[in-house]
């Protein structure tokens, strides 16, 4: 009997609202997390033809001049994940269209952590298999041009410039000692170009340590960082990465 293949691959897209260093951080986190493989990406500003065309029972809703309105105001990140059932788990990760529906959002999914409506609802993605393939091969066909990443003004966290970092629980409400920290990032050439204080759910902390997932101290960690409010910081300056690890040294 053959295999089909194309159930092991699933065409996602990150929308406009979530390519923000800190939200595409997460969803990045919650994307290896949930063990896919990040096969291709293709920066991409859909028009409302492309949009249509990837999506066609979208554009077709009864709300559809405000979806292509949203998902063609600025670019979107196309991936390629590659997973065995891929279609199938990539739903169960992105979570409800809409966040707000009855039940109550679901915190373990990408929509649940960040999205904020049934529009604005962060990322989408092929519901069969058969989905996936017509839109894996538009997504990266000449048809929809490829912007380079270089003329894209928003720079995400992962880059060698830039990098999120934690205050933590016990320290965050302690604002002689962020104070101090803050200096100390200052002191060493980095720019704070963006701070948000916010309480990190279970799924969300453990999104973000997703690199230590099975070590034992994973569930403590865990425990503690969403035990209470967190400063998140992103830093900017040569070599951040780095350097951010050398200051706070070992986990």
């Amino acid at each position: 009997m053959a295999v089909d293949h194309s159930a092991n691959r699933t065409f996602a897209i990150v929308k406009p609202d979530a390519l923000t260093p800190f939200k595409y951080q997460q969803i990045n986190a919650l994307i290896k997390l949930n063990e896919f493989e990040i096969a291709r990406q293709k920066l991409v500003w859909l028009d409302d033809e492309q949009a249509a065309a990837l999506f066609p029972e979208r554009a077709a809703a009864a709300d559809r001049r405000e979806w292509l309105d949203y998902i063609t105001c600025a670019p979107c990140l196309a991936l390629e994940l590659a997973k065995a059932d891929a279609p199938l788990f990539w739903q169960l990760t992105m979570g409800a269209e809409d966040p707000n529906d009855v039940g109550g959002r679901d915190s373990d999914s990408i929509r649940g952590i960040i999205a904020t409506d049934r529009i604005r609802n962060a990322v989408d993605g092929s519901q069969e298999p058969e989905d996936a393939v017509k839109q894996l091969r538009l997504a990266f066909s000449e048809e929809i041009p490829a912007l380079p990443y270089d003329d894209f003004l928003m720079q995400r966290a992962d880059d060698a410039r830039c990098t999120l970092a934690l205050v933590k629980p016990d320290v965050a409400q302690d604002a002689q000692a962020v104070a101090s920290i803050i200096g100390r990032i200052t002191a060493r050439g980095y720019t704070i170009k963006d701070r948000v204080e916010i309480t990190l759910s279970r799924a969300q902390a453990g999104a973000f340590y997703a690199e230590h997932s099975g070590k034992p101290f994973f569930e403590g960690l865990v425990a503690f960082m969403s035990s209470g409010p967190t400063i998140a910081l992103l830093l900017e300056g040569d070599d951040v990465v780095r350097g951010w690890r050398m200051m706070v040294g070992p986990t």
